[in-house]
């Protein structure tokens, strides 16, 4: 059987020059850990309709369509 979980990490984005969290998603398979995807606070945001956006990230949009280099930071952290 396999578990997931999520780690918050906060970082500056070098587009943005602001404060983001990025969550990485990683899977347990028996004793093994295995990184699966990483998604960006704004990006996630901006795929919900208006009314439910945070506001304070709502006219932030995403330079690189949420495929940051940064992103890809989180692939090595581990617990």
């Amino acid at each position: 059987m396999s578990y997931y979980t999520t780690i918050r990490k906060t970082v500056t984005c070098p587009y943005l020059r602001m404060k983001v969290t990025l969550t990485g998603k990683y899977r347990f398979i028996g004793e093994s850990c295995q990184f699966s995807n990483a998604t960006c606070e704004i990006v996630e945001n901006s795929k919900l309709p208006p009314y439910e956006q945070s506001e304070d990230t709502k006219y932030y949009v995403c330079p690189q369509n949420g495929g940051a280099t940064y992103l890809k930071i989180l692939k090595v952290v581990l617990i």
